[in-house]
């Protein structure tokens, strides 16, 4: 075989209907080509839509509390939460009660809207934490920041709240 590329063979392959010594004719200008690319480009950025090269990928959240829902701490309730401060200081708190509140005629306009309330309780101090965000460790929930304020005392406990408030205004 023979390496001809004047037609026929081209590098030892039979290509009949093709003739190697002339260019290959586009069936489509390149000034059509860009034309459209640049249209469908812009179409594409304009809708917010993917193309079919890409993938669109789910923004990742660092906040683990953000994915966090009344269902994921309701199944927890009577467990234990390790507290840290800013300084280190640690403090296991037990979550002991939770109330749902969401207004009464609350109506659902978006996925995730939820509003309640978590009381922690734990061991009466002389010096009770104040109201700030602390690091929180769960066994299964995982470590999160969360905002407390002191719910006062009882028999010689000291206990604390957190608000979570995700309703759309």
């Amino acid at each position: 075989m023979n390496c001809r590329l004047d037609g026929g063979y081209a590098c030892g392959f039979y290509f009949p209907f093709c003739n190697f010594s002339t260019e290959i004719r586009m069936r489509i200008s390149r000034r059509k080509f860009i034309r459209t690319s640049t249209a469908a480009l812009g179409a594409v950025t304009l809708l917010g839509q993917t193309s079919a090269a890409q993938v669109r990928r789910r923004p990742r959240t660092v906040d683990v509390l953000s994915n966090l829902t009344w269902e994921s701490f309701f199944i927890y309730q009577n467990t234990d939460f390790t507290f840290s401060d800013q300084n280190g200081n640690q403090r296991v708190l037990n979550l002991v009660k939770m109330t749902d509140l969401k207004p009464a005629n609350f109506q659902q306009r978006f996925p995730g809207e939820e509003c309640f309330a978590m009381t922690f309780s734990g061991p009466y101090s002389l010096r009770p934490w104040t109201q700030d965000t602390y690091s929180v460790e769960h066994f299964a929930l995982g470590k999160f920041d969360l905002f407390i304020t002191s719910g006062g005392r009882l028999r010689r406990s000291d206990f604390y709240q957190a608000l979570i408030n995700r309703i759309i205004a």
